[in-house]
């Protein structure tokens, strides 16, 4: 019995001990001076970001971190100037992690701000200006998917959401925007081509491309890994220095190869890389200029393809080294039309639109290489061969007229009760026609015109 006690007793002794073996007693710290403000940081709407849902009014995720080096006493969040929450009990006092949801965010501009107070009173207040973007519907004729890939893989025009394959990412930087695509190892997207396949298609996206791997799949499309009759491969090779964009297309019964253009790897640019097929022939533009046309014997051939693969080769055309992408691609969109040097020229112009500069001020034309009004995203058409001349008053190119030839505008949102225009003008003494008609008149006119602009009113001359 005795010994019984004493073991229980020992036994007793061991737990004591081991109660404050692994485990830090809690004993009282000093907790210092409170030497710096609190530090805030807005983790989402993070600065720039716009968000395109897909109704009118939308909710949003507000999260932000504090941390102080003594203790948080209290924290606001306001949205536009207008407090929506606060906190002043904290589980710790020295980081303090919180989300806030705001409902019935509107179209515009917003500003979200975070504010932050210390047990000295000291405060730190931070901003982030994001803004709500209306819902997308198509900007240009023929589009039937949009993926400006903001921190989503969504088609804003079908609200659909590519797969995932992998773990591909987002470049933490973009053309437009607040992100882009980025691809990684073993990893790409996929979207199903319902709705995308027509004899006509077209593809435009900026691409910021790295050279690692050497080659690689970029947008493909095919019905299996046995031959390249069906669908298309748009992809790359290359090295550090250059990479070149290739493009085949399977008509049926045969394929057609496009060797495209190179991009200067070295200048870490962003480029704008479009894909046009039509009936006849595939076309690839870099930032609106042409690189190569292919002929193609019979239009594109869908027989059996089902799924588009955004930056890989994908199981269809992942040999030849043709893997993963891990360049940065912003802003794609697929089009159910060929698309002409001009459609591709007025898309690159929408990421950086003309705002007109005068009162009235409805046309704007520049002739920098095209024939694009910036204020109606309209082209020009061409009769004969007009042309260009490095040789201008504003810009890098103007307007150089030939025999026979000139170019039309559609007067549809020209016409009103007040006009006038006005341009520079560099005459040549070519053969013009009757000497007494005026020189907008005459037929065979050869001279330079530069920055042509429409006003919608009498034009007085300080306005000119």
């Amino acid at each position: 019995m005795k010994n019984t006690v004493k073991s229980i007793m020992m036994l007793l002794g061991l737990l004591v001990v081991s109660c404050n073996e692994g485990i830090d007693p809690i004993t009282a710290v000093d907790a210092g001076v409170d030497e710096t403000a609190p530090q805030v940081t807005i983790t989402y709407p993070t600065e720039g970001v716009e968000l395109m849902p897909f109704e009118e009014e939308t909710s949003i995720d507000i999260t932000f971190e504090v941390t102080d080096d003594i203790e948080v006493v209290n924290v606001t969040v306001a949205m536009d100037g207008s407090q929506i929450a606060a906190f002043n009990t904290f589980k710790d006092y020295r980081i303090v992690l919180e989300e806030v949801t705001y409902d019935g965010l509107g179209n515009g501009d917003h500003t979200v701000s975070v504010s932050a107070t210390d047990a000295e009173g000291k405060t730190t207040t931070k901003e982030v200006n994001f803004a709500k973007l209306a819902p997308y519907s198509a900007q240009f004729d023929g589009e039937v998917l949009y993926m400006p890939f903001n921190a989503d893989y969504m088609d804003f025009i079908s609200f659909e959401e590519a797969g995932e394959v992998g773990n591909p990412g987002f470049a933490g930087d973009a053309f437009l925007g607040a992100d882009a695509f980025q691809g990684a190892q073993d990893s790409y997207l996929t979207f199903p081509m319902e709705g995308l396949k027509s004899t006509e298609f077209s593809a435009g996206f900026w691409y910021k491309v790295n050279p690692t791997p050497d080659r690689a799949g970029i947008l493909v499309v095919g019905d299996n890994a046995d031959d390249r009759n069906q669908g298309f491969r748009l992809f790359r090779e290359g090295n550090a220095d250059e990479q070149r964009i290739k493009l085949n297309v399977g008509t049926g019964a045969a394929e057609s190869w496009n060797d495209g253009g190179v991009i200067d790897v070295t200048a870490g640019q962003w480029v704008h890389v479009a894909v046009s097929i039509s009936q006849t022939q595939s076309t690839i533009y870099f930032n609106g200029v042409e690189m190569l046309s292919a002929d193609l014997q019979a239009p594109i051939d869908w027989t059996g393809c089902e799924e588009l693969h955004i930056g890989s080769g994908g199981p269809t055309f992942d040999y030849w080294n043709h893997g993963y992408d891990a360049s940065q691609m912003d802003e794609l969109r697929i089009f159910n039309k060929a698309l002409s040097q001009s459609d591709v020229q007025i898309m690159m112009n929408a990421a950086n639109p003309y705002m007109p500069q005068y009162d009235g001020e409805s046309f704007y034309m520049p002739f920098d290489g095209d024939y694009i009004d910036l204020v109606g995203s309209k082209a020009a058409t061409q009769v004969g061969s007009p042309s260009f001349t490095d040789e201008s008053q504003v810009g890098d190119q103007a307007y150089l007229g030939a025999t026979d030839s000139y170019i039309n505008y559609p007067a549809e949102g020209l016409m009103t009760t007040e006009f006038s225009g006005s341009f520079w003008l560099w005459s040549m003494p070519t053969p013009i026609g009757p000497e007494s008609l005026p020189l907008v008149m005459m037929p065979q006119t050869v001279s330079k015109a530069s920055d042509f602009s429409v006003k919608e009113m009498p034009m007085s001359s300080a306005s000119s």
